[in-house]
């Protein structure tokens, strides 16, 4: 038997620590080897030694017993060295600058030009929208409910409505309308269950007759004849009110399957639009086309009413969105104008210069939102660049 030199505490012969005072006896193997792998304390290098069982090159233990490969950092530098050099030599050497921002410059050509082919889309595609809604009371002591509207989604076609698109005064049969959005189901998933909303919109469910659930959440569909939160505003809609008990979390779910298809208003083919879209062989072309007169008979004159003003639009904004008084309107109208055979009436021909000559001298651009109104038509022009909204303008105060 022994003594802690340290607590004087009794210990066996064979102890490698001392179980009073938890410190290594002096006289150990295990001091000698800590003592061997300790830490320069002043340098911060770790110290190693060789594995007791031969190992490739490199591979030595630490004061903790683990291996380490001292040599992997070297590798990994001497990698990002070779890197450097490359992309030194890319950079600096003028055959290599030359070829690579060749190729870059054709990536970026073949994306921003929409005339170098037809990019692929679905004529036709069936998908679910799918929308899950999470919930958590956080209130430990009381009962909350929470409200949610979804609107119902509708069936869209070519043309606004679900007439004809073209009438004919020579007995030729009337052009139908092409659905290009066919609502196929709207469901609900909630507690378990799976409840069907009807399409039809006289199909009504009145907040006293909604569908309650084993854990009484409600689901109704009331149509827009009231008012009030129980029913819809603006279209058909279907409202979910949930209940949760204190603490109580949960998720349900909005579907909506919907076949769709492509549709083209454009029948020219030289301007990329691929024959096999419906409605390609009706599409617009300068042949068939209305003179500016004609605009009056739209919708009776209505479209006429509400879309020839010279300004348009100056809601939240410090101008009008569509300006036809703006100089630089003016002046691309007149460059566009010398362009056309002299007297041209014919009011596609000239929508389609127009959308020439924004997509010819108006730079694409985007930035992030910064909170202020999108460009006007005479801006967006007089800058030369703009996003789709003011292009947009840009295009509708030319028109």
């Amino acid at each position: 038997m022994g003594s802690c030199p340290y607590c004087a505490a009794t210990t066996l012969d064979g102890d490698t620590i001392c179980y009073s005072c938890g410190r290594v006896l002096a006289n150990s193997s295990i001091m000698e080897h800590r003592i061997h792998l300790q830490k320069d304390r002043h340098s911060k290098v770790s110290a190693y030694k060789m594995t007791s069982a031969p190992k490739r090159r490199g591979i030595v233990q630490n004061d903790r017993g683990r291996t380490k490969n001292i040599l992997k950092g070297r590798k990994n530098r001497f990698r990002s060295l070779i890197m450097l050099g490359l992309v030194a030599f890319i950079m600096l050497s003028p055959q290599a600058r030359e070829m690579t921002i060749g190729k870059i410059g054709d990536v970026k050509e073949f994306i921003m030009n929409p005339t170098l082919g037809y990019l692929v889309y679905d004529i036709e595609a069936d998908y679910t929208l799918n929308r899950i809604i999470s919930l958590e009371n956080e209130d430990l002591d009381t009962t909350e409910y929470y409200n949610e509207t979804f609107p119902i989604s509708q069936d869209i076609y070519a043309l606004e409505g679900s007439g004809p698109i073209y009438t004919h005064t020579d007995g030729t049969p009337d052009t139908p309308n092409q659905k290009i959005q066919d609502v196929l189901s709207t469901e609900i998933r909630i507690d378990g269950e799976s409840i069907n909303v009807p399409l039809e919109r006289s199909a009504i469910r009145s907040y006293a007759e909604a569908i309650t659930t084993p854990s009484g959440h409600k689901i109704w569909w009331p149509g827009t004849s009231g008012s009030g939160n129980k029913f819809c505003i603006g279209g058909p809609c279907v409202k979910v009110t949930a209940f949760l008990d204190p603490g109580q979390s949960m998720s349900y779910e909005y579907l909506v399957t919907i076949s769709t298809k492509s549709y083209t208003w454009w029948s020219d083919v030289d301007e990329g639009v691929d024959p096999r879209i419906p409605g390609f062989t009706s599409g617009i072309l300068e042949e068939h086309s209305g003179t500016f007169d004609d605009f009056e008979n739209r919708g009776a004159g209505e479209r006429a009413d509400d879309f020839t003003a010279m300004r348009w639009y100056d809601k939240n904004r410090p101008n009008y969105a569509i300006d036809a008084t703006g100089a630089s309107v003016i002046a691309a109208v007149t460059a566009i104008d010398s362009n056309l055979p002299e007297g041209n009436q014919n009011a596609f021909k000239f929508a389609k210069a127009a959308f020439d000559y924004i997509r010819e001298n108006i730079v694409y651009y985007t930035e992030p939102g910064s909170g202020s109104a999108a460009l006007s038509g005479p801006a967006c022009l007089a800058a030369g660049q703009g996003d789709c909204d003011e292009q947009t303008n840009a295009f509708l105060s030319l028109l």
